[in-house]
């Protein structure tokens, strides 16, 4: 992943345009938003926390 670049995801697998199939890395100059919650699933275990 190049410096100073996000990969991202959207909240619908099969519908979103994401780093996955169509934008790719985000350079950090072009987010102007912040995460409020992450969601994280492993294994068996979902956990959800704000972020501050």
């Amino acid at each position: 992943m190049p410096p100073d670049h996000y990969f991202v995801l959207g909240d619908n697998r099969d519908n979103s345009l994401d780093s996955r199939y169509s934008v790719g890395f985000v350079p950090e100059a072009n987010v102007f938003a912040k995460a409020f919650i992450i969601i994280d699933y492993s294994g068996d275990k979902l956990m959800a926390r704000a972020v501050e």
